[in-house]
């Protein structure tokens, strides 16, 4: 019997293919911004969304949140998964931290987190320029909201939650990861942690799956 020509919904159908790299599973503390900026990074460097999967569960703090993301490596098929959170002012911060690099998963390289000091937006301010001032709580304001206050000077109207903040930012994306790097061995001289973000680790590794579009 002859064999039909396969019709484009039959194709449609089939879902996002698994390419021939990690899968991977990230993990956001943050339920839109960040999320939000790696969906826009999968779909700006066409990373498979079969590979790549970015949540964010609703963990009430960083110790849930790495809970969850141990769960998800032990049943769901991911050759690695990050963790992304907040320094900002959760106790369970360091305990969120011991979790992982006394985990069989953390240890071996599979289960990482990717931390913020105080918040994410320190990540997005490092778009705009290097700084290495201390943000802390003043009056009503958190830390975070003063990075906020701060990167306002360079980005009009920022919001949390945008949809497009990939995309408005990745022109300047070669700019932040210098100036994290930067930063990162600022820190390491002078033994401070804040501000400071470890996003550009991860943005290392997921530009080093696929070769650029």
């Amino acid at each position: 019997m002859p064999r039909h020509p396969r019709t484009a919904a039959s194709y449609a159908r089939r879902g996002p293919q698994r390419e021939p790299y990690d899968v991977v599973l990230i993990v956001c503390e943050g339920a839109k911004t960040e999320p939000h900026y790696f969906e826009g990074l999968k779909r700006a460097w066409r990373l498979s969304s079969a590979n790549i999967h970015v949540q964010s569960p609703n963990a009430s703090d960083p110790p849930n949140l790495v809970a969850y993301a141990m769960q998800q490596l032990k049943t769901g098929g991911y050759d690695r998964v990050f963790c992304v959170f907040d320094r900002d002012s959760h106790a369970g911060f360091d305990q969120a931290l011991n979790q992982i690099a006394q985990s069989e998963e953390g240890q071996g390289g599979r289960l990482t987190a990717i931390v913020s000091w105080p918040c994410f937006e320190v990540w997005i301010r490092l778009h705009f320029g290097f700084t290495t001032k201390e943000f802390t709580a003043t009056g009503k304001r958190s830390a975070c909201d003063n990075v906020i206050c701060d990167l306002n000077g360079h980005l009009n109207n920022y919001a949390k939650g945008s949809k497009t903040i990939f995309a408005e930012l990745e022109r300047k994306l070669g700019d932040a990861l210098a100036n994290a790097e930067r930063l990162a061995a600022h820190n390491a001289k002078t033994g401070t942690q804040s501000p400071a973000t470890e996003i550009h680790d991860l943005i290392a590794y997921l530009r080093g799956l696929k070769p650029p579009p």
